[in-house]
């Protein structure tokens, strides 16, 4: 896994790219490369940092193709790589390394120029500067599970892995967008490709961009868009036959690699299912990574040891506590670029902290909740559905007196903090429902910190739009729903904090549930298959009880999160805004009408005061 970096200037303009790309190293830390080029028009300049993982003495980036008409820098793996490679070799084409998914991107590239992306499956970001064409071609994965941003203002177009090395141009004065900042408070991330700044921009998932580096137009093209397309003609036994085959496949495909790859084992379903297929797939014995909590209602640690007991798994185990808490939350503010309204941000920083002192690379379970319906959220919508037929609301007096006597409770997913987030709403506009369940913040607190008259539509513009756009395919609400949560949760919170802080520590995570051809295959399956007789997940269960027993399969969901409630109830966690950009708000006091502020109204802010802090 790598950090990439780009500068082009079409006037005379300082070079930042070695800051730039300085501030990628955590990215890469074994290798650092650049490249420039210059014209009349132009001057280009690239910077790569390099986590060696494959191909490691040939794989140097910049990559420079064998005619000199192509230049790539590549932060990714694409796990199909041999088999694309045998096609173009076929096709007469010529490498000169034997491992190189970076140079089978520059061929394949020259093959099949831009539609490239739809050949690949794999994570990514790159960028290919084409001489002859005189274009910049840069492309996202499908998921986006690689980040890509970039700038383009002022007769200057800077790209990044990383916000923080877009920032590092000093030629550019980068404003902060307050809109934007408001739906982070709204969703818990940046949707679309929106950032915390006005200018800079996301590439989105599944998207390229070309720059046209005679006259600076840029064309955007999406190859990819997550689509269900249910197959109703197929039993049971199918489906479960084929996820096996496609899941075995693509966790095969992601232990290819020239160093140890490990499995991040909670002992829930998902990561259970990656570490049994991987042990079965492998002739070394596996490390596996957990991390535990002294609070039980958190703590899997009794379940990661009992499928690494079972697989024979180097099982490595952490209890947090609260100076590892304290010393990881510093490290984790002090590098991110960004805010995440993750809940279990600490938790995932610690384990990949823990992790990458014993390997480079581990598999990860991220993706399945979205795919298969398994959260709690997909339930609860047919309660809301019986909620509103029968005109309940939250206007009811029985239902305010609930929510306003429920207690905060440090357990994990208490059923009082379940009732306060499904009784919050009114019901009669069911098209919201998730943002507004999964928004840490309250459309009246958003209005009264930054001093606005947002309307619903204001500052979920992006979810409605997408809503409003399926209304056209007949879609249920389950079915609706798992369009958002695929393509607004997961990736622009869940993949995100992975990427993030995973890089942050040098390791590269990998997830077998994104593996296209495994996607491709959940898009068709009906979603009576995945949410049965209030079952959430429940093919993916069937499909692996067998080969990880039903004790694992069929236990209840904790979910990895952290215990903040206690945290910040015990003052382990200080509610502290110290940015000047809030305190000028007078943010304590418009929050001081609010009765007992949750774990997420506070984690929200406290993310967003440290951004503030460093870049506001």
């Amino acid at each position: 896994m790598c950090g990439i970096s780009g500068q082009i200037d079409f006037s005379s303009k300082k070079n930042f790219i070695k800051d730039m790309t300085q501030r990628l190293v955590n990215r890469g830390p074994d290798d650092l490369g650049y490249y420039t080029y210059k014209e009349k028009e132009f001057s280009l300049n690239f910077g790569h940092t390099r986590l060696e993982i494959l191909d490691i003495y040939n794989g140097k980036q910049p990559m420079i193709s064998q005619d000199e008409n192509n230049v790539i820098i590549f932060n990714g793996e694409i796990y199909n790589w041999r088999d694309i490679r045998t096609k173009l070799e076929e096709l007469g084409y010529i490498f000169k390394s034997n491992n190189s998914d970076t140079e089978v991107l520059l061929i394949g590239y020259r093959h099949w120029g831009e539609k490239i992306s739809e050949h690949l499956n794999g994570m990514w970001s790159f960028c290919i500067f084409d001489k002859k064409k005189k274009i910049l071609f840069l492309s996202r994965d499908r998921f986006g599970e690689k980040p890509l941003y970039f700038y383009h203002k002022n007769n200057s177009f800077v790209f990044s892995s990383q916000i923080d090395s877009i920032i590092e141009n000093k030629n550019e004065n980068f404003s902060i967008s307050e809109i934007n900042l408001s739906k982070y408070c709204a969703y818990g991330y940046f949707p679309k490709d929106l950032t915390p700044f006005k200018d800079i921009k996301k590439i989105c998932p599944g998207s390229n961009l070309t720059l046209n580096l005679r006259n600076q137009q840029k064309f955007f093209y999406t190859y990819w868009s997550f689509n269900l397309n249910p197959d109703y003609s197929k039993k049971e036994t199918y489906w479960t036959e084929k996820l096996y085959f496609l899941m075995e496949k693509s966790v095969k495909d992601r232990l290819v690699a020239d160093t140890e790859v490990g499995i991040f084992l909670s002992g829930g379903l998902d990561s259970s299912i990656i570490a049994s297929l991987a042990s079965k797939n492998s002739q070394k014995k596996i490390n596996t990574f957990s991390i535990g909590f002294k609070e039980k209602s958190f703590d899997e640690s009794k379940y990661s040891y009992l499928i690494s007991n079972k697989l024979k798994t180097n099982h490595h185990n952490l209890i947090i506590d609260h100076e590892l808490t304290k010393n990881n939350l510093d490290e984790l503010f002090e590098k991110i670029d960004e805010p995440i309204s993750d809940s279990s941000l600490i938790s995932y920083y610690t384990l990949c902290k823990f992790a990458s002192k014993h390997n480079k690379v581990v598999l990860g379970g991220d993706a399945s909740d979205e795919l298969f319906l398994g959260y709690d959220t997909f339930k609860a919508l047919k309660y809301a559905k019986i909620m509103k037929n029968l005109r309940l609301n939250n206007f009811n007096p029985i239902f305010r007196f609930l929510i306003n006597i429920l207690p905060l409770s440090e357990r994990n997913m208490n059923i009082a903090f379940k009732l306060k987030r499904f009784l919050m709403d009114n019901f009669q506009d069911l098209d919201l429902l998730n943002c507004k369940w999964l928004s840490p913040l309250s459309k009246d607190m958003i209005n009264d910190i930054f001093n606005q008259n947002y309307t619903y539509k204001d500052i979920f513009s992006e979810a409605i739009e997408e809503w409003d756009n399926l209304k056209l395919l007949n879609l249920n609400y389950e079915e609706k729903s798992m369009h958002f949560y695929n393509k607004f949760f997961l990736a622009n919170q869940m993949l995100v904090k992975v990427d993030r802080l995973s890089m942050m520590n040098g390791l590269e995570v990998r997830s077998p549930f994104l593996d296209y051809e495994f996607v491709d295959c959940v898009l068709t399956i009906p979603t009576e298959y995945k949410l049965k007789n209030n079952t959430g997940k429940y093919i993916l269960k069937k499909t692996f009880e067998k080969l990880c027993g039903k004790e694992i399969v069929y236990r209840k969901k904790i979910g990895f999160t952290f215990p903040l409630e206690k945290y910040f109830q015990n003052k382990l966690i200080n509610f502290e805004l110290n940015s000047k950009y809030l305190k000028e708000k007078n943010i304590y006091i418009k929050l001081a009408k609010y009765n007992n502020l949750d774990r997420m109204v506070k984690w929200n802010l406290l993310n967003l005061d440290n951004f503030a802090k460093k870049y506001i």
